[in-house]
């Protein structure tokens, strides 16, 4: 039922959502705005910052800054 990567298993996530204690106060009309949401991946160019947040946040490492 539940794993390491539940929110990222869209499968049946309405039902299974719904019998969770941290959304049992969200109306179902809130879920089915929530659920037709949807995430774009927006490439971008180098901003070449000095303090580079992409860096610090890439989880794998394999965003990083020459010197």
């Amino acid at each position: 039922e539940w794993g390491p990567n539940w929110e990222d298993d869209l499968g049946g996530e309405f039902d299974q959502r719904s019998r969770d204690k941290l959304f049992e106060d969200i109306q179902k009309d809130m879920y089915s705005t929530f659920e037709n949401t949807f995430m774009m991946y927006l490439p971008r160019l180098c901003e070449h910052c000095l303090n580079p947040t992409c860096v610090a946040s890439c989880p794998s490492g394999s965003v990083y800054k020459r010197e």
